[in-house]
């Protein structure tokens, strides 16, 4: 069935060759389950901004369009929207430097396998390299960074060109949203004219009206399925019969969502799961939530028995201490292999390997989902014979007992996070900087609240974008959403603020102000006094009251934990708006504190050197 083009219609969506080929593309990237699109300012790109107000308008397709001054900051905006919704997010900007902005969350997107669509609009081929105004060389500018990089042929009145074009952009959705998914990129040359003015001269060619972008063609997109390494019963079989009789343990990393079936698959087989704090498995029962602290105790491993199976799900964890207590049991194995020797599997829903320390002896890529469900479909227990999830090593319990009685900790940023992801309302997001935020999370959160989802930037681990992460997040979800962040990763991404016309829910910013980098503290520099104030510390004396003023944020500026903490429940529990609640911290005092913390919750004598 064809689009009922009528002369109207046509003169109102298709004024000339450019309108007519962007609205192919676009509806092409409709089909292949883009439902955001996040757009910044710029002439180049005018077809295809014309082309969405048609999808969205005339043809009523259930596309949300966001408009952001900043690329980066829109980039990072769609990272959040693609994380929190599982479905291909579309960046749209116009010819020259505009591009290059969207690098760094492109190269997050590509190791932690989201699928950002980059939609680019450039001037004619033969103006490259000519000094022609706002130019540059956008083809494969992003490099191993997306997982295609597609130059889409200028517009041609054809009907063969349309559908091979549309071809190109279906192949390139595919890609992003496959087993390896990942961005992708389409650069799209448009010649003039931009606006989308009527040129008597132009006709759709007959024989390629648009077919019809009809409601029921847009229905809910089917989950992303990352990863479809197809394992046969045989394999799985296998697997079932070795864990069965085998001791293990489940090391969960970050997660982009929860994974049903492995909780009940692990209490079934009577193995401890370590939660990390971004697996989405925080807020359930029985799971270990201080595995981080009970490495840094050397006690990871005071099972019952010494495990002869780890299995590696996700991301690398948070914790480096547990990296490390990895690191010494695979040490710790005998050469010869045999019955109960050490094996250590990753799983993982997308093929970039996450193992820096080469420890697994076998990865899979995998749907999670899947292979849980499966898996503990054909487990011979019966469910009278559940062991339930063996909580040992014993000093687990006694550290999550202390740590819900909500210790008074030296360290206020420790404290403040600590509270803060005690008082979360159920069902709430929670955003955490890649720096200090989150460890301070991973060691001392314990349980968090239910139905909490944990959003971090652990794939290439940086803090730049987090702002406009945390309100793509919020956008998405519709959720209240608490951040927490560092006063350098504010500055960076200051700009962001400005979506949060954008956002429905509450969002509350918890800006740990120790006035500059603060995790360098706790690394060995700090004892290089000649460079580490004016290189690492960076100290900048700023405040963000005029940042709130300026963005019309709620403000609360406080050296007091209990008055931080106030204010971000004040916060989250508003009907909507942003709120940004500033405490402000000592790097140095910090630091020792911190290190007193964690000794004083292990029973040590001496802190030691901090490794964070």
């Amino acid at each position: 069935m064809r689009f009922p083009m009528t002369p109207n219609l046509e003169k109102e969506a298709f004024p000339n060759l450019n309108a007519w080929w962007a609205c192919h593309l676009v509806a092409s990237l409709i089909e292949g389950g883009v439902r955001h699109v996040c757009v910044s300012p710029g002439s180049r790109s005018t077809p295809l901004v014309h082309a969405l107000e048609v999808c969205t308008g005339l043809w009523r397709a259930p596309v949300r369009v966001t408009v952001h001054h900043d690329e980066r900051a829109a980039s990072f905006f769609a990272l959040g929207v693609a994380k929190t919704s599982g479905t291909p997010v579309a960046l749209v900007c116009t010819s020259g430097t505009a591009l290059a902005h969207y690098m760094p969350a492109v190269i997050e997107a590509s190791l932690t396998g989201i699928p950002l669509v980059v939609v680019s609009a450039d001037r004619p081929l033969e103006l490259r390299g000519s000094g022609a105004s706002q130019t540059i060389d956008q083809h494969d500018l992003f490099g191993v960074h997306v997982r295609v990089s597609r130059e889409v042929p200028a517009a041609r009145p054809a009907a063969a060109a349309v559908r091979r074009m549309r071809a190109s952009v279906a192949d390139a959705l595919a890609r992003a949203t496959g087993p390896d998914a990942g961005p992708v990129h389409l650069n799209i040359p448009f010649d003039e004219p931009l606006a989308p003015l009527v040129d008597p001269g132009f006709q759709v060619p007959a024989d390629a009206t648009l077919e019809p972008l009809a409601p029921s063609r847009f229905g809910v997109s089917a989950p992303l399925r990352h990863g479809h390494l197809e394992l046969y019963d045989v394999d799985l079989q296998a697997l079932e019969a070795d864990w069965s009789v085998q001791t293990g343990v489940f090391v969960v990393g970050p997660l982009a969502r929860p994974v049903p079936g492995l909780v009940e698959l692990a209490r079934r087989l009577g193995w401890p799961v370590w939660a990390d704090v971004a697996s989405q498995l925080r807020d359930v029962s029985g799971v270990i939530v201080t595995a981080d602290l009970l490495s840094r105790a050397g006690r990871l491993f005071d099972l019952d028995s010494p495990p002869s199976r780890v299995v590696q799900i996700g991301m690398v964890p948070t914790s480096s201490a547990i990296a490390r207590g990895l690191e010494a049991l695979a040490g710790s194995r005998p050469v010869q292999d045999g019955p109960g020797a050490l094996q250590i599997l990753s799983l993982l829903s997308h093929p970039a390997r996450q193992d820096p320390q080469a420890l697994a002896d076998r990865t899979l890529v995998v749907d999670l989902d899947s292979f849980f469900e499966r898996l503990l479909a054909m487990l011979s227990l019966a469910s009278s014979d559940r062991p339930g999830i063996r909580t040992a090593p014993a000093p687990a319990d006694d550290l999550e007992t202390r740590l819900a009685a909500t210790p008074a900790f030296r360290s206020r940023e420790a404290h403040a996070v600590h509270r803060a992801c005690r008082i979360l309302p159920e069902e709430c997001n929670l955003v955490l900087a890649s720096s200090m935020p989150i460890r301070y999370a991973e060691a001392l959160s314990g349980h968090l609240p239910h139905g909490t989802r944990v959003v971090v930037n652990r794939g290439a681990n940086g803090i730049d974008g987090l702002v406009s992460t945390t309100l793509g997040v919020a956008h998405a979800s519709d959720r209240p959403t608490l951040a927490i962040l560092g006063d350098v990763a504010m500055l960076h991404d200051v700009g962001g603020l400005v979506a949060v016309r954008e956002v429905r829910e509450p969002v509350v910013f918890l800006v740990l102000n120790n006035d500059g980098g603060g995790i360098f503290s706790h690394l060995p520099v700090h004892r290089v006094e000649s460079l580490f104030e004016r290189y690492f510390g960076t100290p900048h004396g700023l405040n963000f009251e005029g940042v709130a003023n300026m963005y019309g944020l709620a403000y609360t500026r406080t050296v007091d934990v209990d008055a931080a903490i106030r204010a971000v429940q004040m916060g989250l529990a508003r009907d909507s708006g942003a709120t940004l609640v500033e405490l402000v911290t000592n790097r140095a005092t910090e630091r020792d504190a911190f290190r007193q913390d964690l000794a004083d919750l292990l029973d040590l004598e001496s802190p030691g050197e901090p490794r964070p």
